[in-house]
């Protein structure tokens, strides 16, 4: 619905151009704050525009085309390729930022992590280098397994390997339906599933697994896609702890989960202004 106007218009800077930078743009708009968003980027929608990579997840590219309307619809001043800096908000002087600037994939200190064929899923999915025909996917989250569906549709041969003894048991919860559907595409597809088994290093085309009796397990590989997790991206919100305007963190940035939960921090944090 539509959120209640503001006493007090003042000048709202939003900083990411993600879903939850777009929504808390338009919300704040809509209660009648001047709005300028900034976007480091030449593109809105963050880490959503690899998420909705898949053919499987189209309805998230509706998501962002509808959110780009609201850009224009509600007149949010929208700066892209403008990344920000505490130095240029001093010059800028608005009254409050709302730190969308969300995460970045975890990358876990082991070693063969330099090795030329490890890449985060995230960077697969922006196709900064393509994936080899056997692939082994470490993290078999929602977005790991989701990862393995859209290679296995490419025809590569993908292994899944979760610590848990499930997979999308971890971090935000999956509902019930979306796991059935997302199984039942990985078996459609071959994708190999390995539980209870976790990463022990990496050499060139092999990783070494550790099963969970212990054993060691060695896979030749072409590709290691990392998704075992996002990490908030908060560097420039902490360095305005000490600044004399209003920050509020929202979104990935603040605590990664899925859209729908940065959709709804971003509302309530936007609405509140």
């Amino acid at each position: 619905h539509r959120p209640a106007p503001a006493l007090k218009a003042v000048n709202v800077m939003v900083v990411g151009g993600g879903i939850a930078g777009m929504e808390a743009a338009r919300v704040a708009s809509l209660r009648g704050h001047r709005v300028t968003l900034h976007e480091k980027e030449e593109t809105l929608g963050g880490t959503v525009n690899q998420a909705a990579v898949p053919d499987f997840k189209k309805d998230l590219r509706r998501l962002l085309a509808w959110y780009e309307r609201q850009m224009e619809k509600t007149g949010v001043t929208v700066q892209m390729n403008s990344a920000m800096t505490k130095e240029k908000m001093a010059t800028l002087s608005p009254d409050v930022i709302l730190v969308a600037t969300g995460a970045h994939p975890i990358v876990p200190p082991l070693p063969g992590m330099d090795q030329e064929m490890v890449i985060t899923a995230v960077d697969l999915l922006k196709g900064v280098k393509p994936a080899g025909n056997n692939v082994v996917v470490i993290g078999g989250g929602l977005a790991g397994c989701e990862v393995a569906i859209w290679l296995a549709e490419k025809n590569k041969k993908v292994t899944v390997v979760e610590m848990l003894p499930q997979v999308m048991a971890g971090g935000a919860s999956v509902p019930t339906q979306v796991k059935m559907m997302t199984m039942d595409l990985m078996k459609r597809f071959g994708v190999e599933i390995l539980t209870s088994t976790r990463l022990d290093h990496i050499t060139k085309n092999e990783v070494a697994l550790i099963s969970e009796d212990g054993a060691l397990i060695k896979r030749a590989t072409d590709t290691v896609a990392l998704a075992i997790g996002m990490t908030p991206e908060t560097a420039l919100a902490d360095s305005l702890d000490s600044g004399p305007h209003r920050v509020y963190c929202m979104g990935d940035c603040r605590s990664p989960k899925n859209v729908m939960n940065a959709v709804w921090d971003a509302y309530e944090i936007a609405r509140f202004i």
